[in-house]
Order: structure tokens, then C-alpha cells, then sequence
């Protein structure tokens, strides 16, 4: 809208006209850097780009507060994919950050604040909200505030295939998974869900005992869990399957974290493969 109106300026009694101008807030768009003049005074300014941020700046404190405005403010609002920053006029700050970054659909209304320094907002809302459940594949970057209703976990997942591989009787790693746990984790928990199908045909003799286990680090850790079947003297199926799950509790270790899933036959080494082999490691922060 334009500069407000006031009797004290004019010197005399407000029209009509006048007294509804000072209360229509009009609406524009910007899709790119845009300075933020006296004369956007209670409007409302859209940031709108699907792809390229940019940056809206508010005008000087000094030109606001000295202005014929009645009390500066502007309202600014993110109505597109690309990141929309405001930023305050030099050194001039946004409630005591130097700017203020607006996802798609947050707006905040900018004011003076009461030292006539700087800028403060209120009415924000730069909040990340989902009803239901929300899958992040990577990471989450937040600007603003995060509000959660229910339980918030962070969660971290990796996941392996493993094929073709022969059975020794010697306790080898078939495969790992590394997850890479983040520095400010304290405590954690940890499950290995999967499964695996071993082909038994080749030998029906000798009442082997297969056994697939997951341990930390290489086939010298210490054991998540087991998964074991005995073929017995008779002929044994084609296939047989194995499932995997284990759960750790109170885990400490952060940076790079490694399971690994191994494969033993008690005898007949080399007469049984692994076939179709899904596993995967599924860790939470506790603390």
C-alpha cells in the first residue's frame, strides 16, 4: 500500500478514500532479488520461483523508522519450491539472526523492534508440518521450526543383497553393512532384519549344520545374531530358508559402524550356496 495516511501529516480531517487506502493491503510477486521499499508498507510480497533462491532485503531501520509510515511492517510469504531469504538492510538484524530463510509456504510479518535497531517478526510461519507418516530418503534440512505431533525418531537405514556365494566350513563374511552414526548420538539402538535361502543339493549326507549369523564388524565379532538349521542324514530340499533378526541395545559408537553377515557349514565345505540373500540394519537415537 502507500505511505499511511495520518492527520498529523495532512494537517487536517482524513476523506473517505483515504481512511480505506490506509487499510488495503495490496499483493505482489517477486521471482528474484527484490529491495523493499517504504511504499510496500503493510503489503504482502510473494516470493514465487520453482528452482532459484533469491533474496528479498528490507529497507534501512533508520529510513522505516523516520518514514511517514505509522509503524512500518511488511509481510513476506514463500509460495514456491525455491528458498526465499530476507534479509535485513547492512548488518541490521532479523530477531538477532542476520536473515531469515522462508521455505515454500512460510511468511512471516516484519516490524521494528522496540530498540528501533533491527527487525523482529511475528505472526511466522516457517513451521515443517505433515499429517500422517512422512519417509525422508536422505537428509532433512529444517529452517525454522520443527513441530511434531506423536514421537519424532532419528532413524538411520542400510540395506545389502548378497548371491551366489559358496559355504565353507570355516566362518567367513558373505557381506557388510556400514552405517555412519553422527557425532551427537549418545546412545543408540540397532536391528538386523533379513533373510536367505540356502541351496542344499550338493550333498544329502552328513548331518550338516548351517550356520548364518550377523556379527559387529567382521567375521571375528562379537555375534548380533544366528540362524541354523540342521540338514540331518536324509536327502535334503533344494532350498532351505533362513531368517535374520537381531536387536542391540545402548550402542555408543559413532562414525562408521559395520555389520557383517557370515555363512558356516559344520561339514561338506563348499556343497551349499547362498541364494537371495535381502538383509538390512536399521538404527535409532535414545539419547
Amino acid at each position: 500500500m502507500p505511505t499511511l495516511r495520518t492527520r498529523a501529516a495532512k494537517t487536517s480531517a482524513l476523506t473517505q478514500n483515504e481512511l480505506d487506502a490506509n487499510f488495503k493491503r495490496t499483493v505482489t510477486q517477486k521471482t528474484t532479488t527484490y529491495q523493499v521499499l517504504i511504499s510496500d508498507n503493510r503489503s504482502v510480497i510473494e516470493g514465487n520461483h520453482a528452482s532459484t533462491p533469491f533474496t528479498i532485503t528490507l529497507p534501512p531501520v533508520a529510513t522505516a523508522d523516520n518514514a511517514e509510515t505509522g509503524d512500518f511492517e511488511v509481510t513476506i510469504t514463500n509460495i514456491n519450491a525455491a528458498i526465499v531469504t530476507v534479509d535485513g538492510s547492512g548488518a541490521e538484524l532479523i530477531d538477532g539472526s542476520a536473515n531469515l530463510a522462508l521455505q515454500q509456504w512460510a511468511s512471516a510479518t516484519f516490524l521494528l523492534d522496540s530498540a528501533q535497531t533491527g527487525w523482529k517478526t511475528v505472526a511466522k510461519s516457517n513451521v515443517l508440518s505433515h499429517v500422517g507418516a512422512l519417509a525422508v530418503t536422505g537428509d532433512l534440512t529444517v529452517s525454522g521450526d520443527l513441530t511434531v505431533s506423536g514421537n519424532f525418531t532419528e532413524t538411520l537405514i542400510s540395506r545389502a543383497t548378497i548371491s551366489g556365494t559358496t559355504i565353507s566350513t570355516t566362518e567367513v563374511s558373505e557381506g557388510t553393512i556400514s552405517i555412519t552414526i553422527p557425532s551427537d548420538w549418545n546412545t543408540y539402538d540397532a536391528e538386523v532384519l533379513g533373510s536367505t535361502q540356502v541351496d542344499e543339493s550338493g550333498s544329502s549326507s552328513g548331518d550338516t549344520i548351517i550356520s548364518i549369523r550377523v556379527r559387529e564388524t567382521n567375521a571375528a565379532g562379537s555375534e548380533v545374531t544366528i540362524s541354523q538349521a540342521q540338514l540331518g542324514n536324509a536327502a535334503p530340499s533344494t532350498r532351505h530358508a533362513y531368517a535374520i533378526a537381531g536387536y542391540q541395545e545402548g550402542l555408543t559408537t559413532t562414525g562408521s559402524v559395520v555389520w557383517a553377515l557370515t555363512s558356516e557349514a559344520s561339514t561338506n565345505s563348499g556343497a551349499y550356496t547362498m541364494i537371495n540373500t535381502r538383509w538390512w540394519v536399521r538404527v535409532w537415537r535414545v539419547s
